[in-house]
């Protein structure tokens, strides 16, 4: 419902206009970037984040935020490159060892098409940091370079490792659909009747449930378990 973030902004503008002075709520300040970004204003909300960036109360914490936000803006609306430079040129030198910097850049080169790059990027989020919460998207984003690169053995064995180990049932879902159908197109079809029995099991419905259902017909016929 677009209307509730277009409230939040003016509500907003008029809590600046009635103080006349800067707002001190820097929730007031992240919650409008954010509409602002749900609206598809993006310029809007990088400008409002940059305003945070400026402000002379700002400590480190919110710092990051406010630059952890601005990634997040850039990569939603698709200016990779954007996402990329300010990593680079300010957050990698202050947090270089942050996970979620590195999932971010992961993010924004595969956006870009940068694919070995990301890979590369969320293979270490997931190797060296098996504990944060990014390890498991990472595995997810492992999956997706490797398919892009064609790398298929790679890609379907990665996407399996997702259904197993992810926390999101929708991540899950897709990520075992998508290595049914690339065990088949490696025509590997006894994996890929198994790994279809686990999905239907696994996931009684939905549009793909019917689409493994209707493979899996072909699969075993394939066989001759007619």
């Amino acid at each position: 419902n677009l209307a509730k973030y277009e409230d939040l902004v003016g509500a907003f503008n008029t809590y600046q206009n009635l103080l006349h002075e800067e707002p001190r709520s820097l929730d007031a300040y992240f919650v409008t970037a954010s509409a602002y970004a749900q609206l598809v204003k993006t310029d809007d909300s990088i400008a409002l984040l940059d305003k945070i960036l400026a402000l002379s109360f700002l400590n480190d914490e919110n710092k990051y935020k406010a630059l952890i936000k601005k990634i997040d803006v850039f990569i939603n609306a698709r200016r990779f490159d954007a996402a990329i430079d300010l990593i680079e040129s300010v957050l990698e030198k202050s947090y270089p060892e942050s996970e979620q910097v590195m999932f971010l850049k992961a993010e924004a080169f595969y956006g870009a098409n940068k694919f070995g790059e990301a890979y590369e990027l969320y293979k270490k989020v997931f190797s060296e940091y098996p504990e944060s919460s990014f390890a498991t998207d990472a595995l997810y984003g492992m999956a997706y370079s490797q398919n892009a690169q064609d790398h298929t053995q790679e890609a379907l064995d990665l996407f399996f490792e997702y259904f197993q180990k992810g926390k999101e049932e929708a991540k899950r879902r897709e990520a075992l659909y998508n290595e049914i159908l690339l065990s088949d197109k490696l025509n590997d079809l006894k994996r890929a009747v198994e790994h279809s029995e686990i999905y239907l099991a696994t996931f009684m419905e939905g549009d793909q449930a019917e689409s493994v259902l209707f493979r899996l017909g072909g699969l075993y016929s394939s066989l001759g378990d007619y």
